[in-house]
């Protein structure tokens, strides 16, 4: 039921992606984790135009639907999420495509919840 009213509350968070402020960028994210599968969520960019025109800070919230598995009469049931907080630094070149660099902090939370034989 918790991924559930998180999944609803997420979705209509990325249902309206645009501007928090006339230089922030607010917009959904998909993620893909090797051992957690598929991700959604949101990211906000700000630029930092005091310290110059290429620093930016950036942040995100993504929320994994790894699923569960089942062995030998096992079930396993696992949620996962990160937020995460990075400084950027944009690469100034001529092109369409801009490329950066990122340095931050990662913060995730991993839980689980075994059943075996009718015991939780």
């Amino acid at each position: 039921m918790n991924k559930l009213l998180g999944s609803a509350a997420l979705v209509a968070v990325l249902a309206v992606p645009g501007s928090v402020s006339a230089q922030a960028v607010v917009g959904p994210a998909v993620a893909f984790h090797d051992d957690f599968d598929f991700g959604i969520g949101a990211t906000v960019w700000f630029p930092l135009e005091d310290v110059s025109e290429n620093f930016g800070v950036q942040g995100d919230f993504i929320y994994f639907f790894p699923g569960s598995e089942s062995a030998l009469g096992t079930s396993v049931d696992t949620d996962y999420w990160e937020l995460n907080a990075n400084a950027t630094y944009s690469i100034p070149i001529d092109a369409d495509v801009t490329p950066f660099v990122l340095a931050g902090l990662n913060i995730a939370s991993v839980g689980a919840s075994v059943e075996s034989g009718g015991i939780s």
